[in-house]
């Protein structure tokens, strides 16, 4: 998704986008020229369209924004990831964006934190922001908040056990662990001896499964809760808000938001445009999947912006 455009491999699709088909590491496929070089906007958020009908139905939403939907990850998407409780540097534009968005289209919150960190880590105060909260554990909507799913019963037995292993073991001061109203994360990027990583990874896989509950990992963590993802949260929004978007962006970074991903694959089964972009370059099969690549969080701000301006719109035609 990377690397400059030569005029030999240049041609032009149908929808008028200007591509480039290039393998990449013995890899055929498309390899598209970056935003500005498709638009011709020298501002452009640094990123490129993945495949050739990206651009296309970037326009095609754009221009029916208000019947749209526009949905995002937080951590590694507005911000990139940081370990355990240190804060991450959300540039305080963007939530002032999204709560722009939020009064022309639907446009929501879907995240591993939960819902005070929403509001209070990543500046999501907004009425009209939908806020999904643990993955789509709890749900918020102009100032009411309710649980879309009952706190696990084994989760007070699992967090006291837990506490135990990590003493025992002896990482307990090298990790940080967050519990949450219905998940328990354990991060463990303090932990340098893959060994002993292992053998906390099994511990809680065998603990979580005695009480019931799903584990999921991360670049350097572990969380245990419910059975939920992102995607079914999505589809779960949609039918309590009983509607059917014209249009669905997704913005995520990580193998967390891989369910969202298929679902906006499913929704274009029913006839909705869906773009995913996807943020960074921590999942590269991720990047390659996904519609939009941007190159860092910070590019998350400037494509909000784009999408609240109805910049692109103009491609649509």
């Amino acid at each position: 998704m990377h690397g400059s455009t030569s005029s030999r491999a240049v041609r032009t699709s149908r929808a008028g986008e200007t591509t480039k088909q290039s393998p990449e590491k013995g890899r055929k496929g498309w390899r598209m020229p970056s935003i500005n070089q498709a638009l011709g906007m020298p501002n452009a958020p640094k990123g490129r369209f993945v495949n050739p009908g990206a651009a296309k139905k970037w326009a095609d939403i754009v221009a029916h924004m208000e019947v749209s939907a526009v949905l995002s990850d937080l951590d590694g998407t507005w911000a990139d990831e940081v370990p355990g409780n240190d804060m991450p540097d959300v540039h305080p534009d963007t939530p002032t964006v999204f709560g722009q968005l939020s009064e022309r289209m639907l446009a929501a919150a879907v995240s591993g934190r939960d819902d005070r960190a929403i509001e209070e880590v990543y500046g999501i105060r907004h009425t009209k922001v939908h806020r999904i909260s643990e993955y789509g554990c709890g749900y918020s909507y102009d100032g009411d908040y309710t649980d879309w799913v009952e706190r696990p019963g084994g989760l007070d037995d699992f967090n006291q056990t837990l506490d135990l292993i990590l003493k025992g073991i002896g990482v307990y001061d090298r990790v940080v662990t967050q519990k949450k109203p219905h998940l328990s994360c354990v991060h463990f990027q303090g932990v340098s001896d893959r060994g002993v990583v292992d053998i906390l990874a099994n511990c809680i896989n065998l603990l979580a499964v005695q009480h019931g509950l799903t584990v999921r990992k991360g670049r350097g963590f572990i969380e245990v809760g419910p059975e939920v993802d992102k995607g079914n949260a999505i589809w779960r929004l949609f039918h309590e808000r009983d509607i059917k978007p014209y249009g669905v962006v997704f913005l995520g970074n990580s193998s967390g938001d891989e369910p969202a991903r298929k679902t906006l694959r499913y929704l274009e089964k029913w006839g909705v445009v869906t773009a995913f972009v996807c943020v960074g370059h921590d999942d590269r099969a991720l990047a390659e999947r996904s519609d939009i690549h941007l190159d860092r969080p910070d590019e998350t701000r400037k494509l909000l912006t784009w999408l609240r301006d109805g910049t692109g719109r103009m491609m649509a035609s």
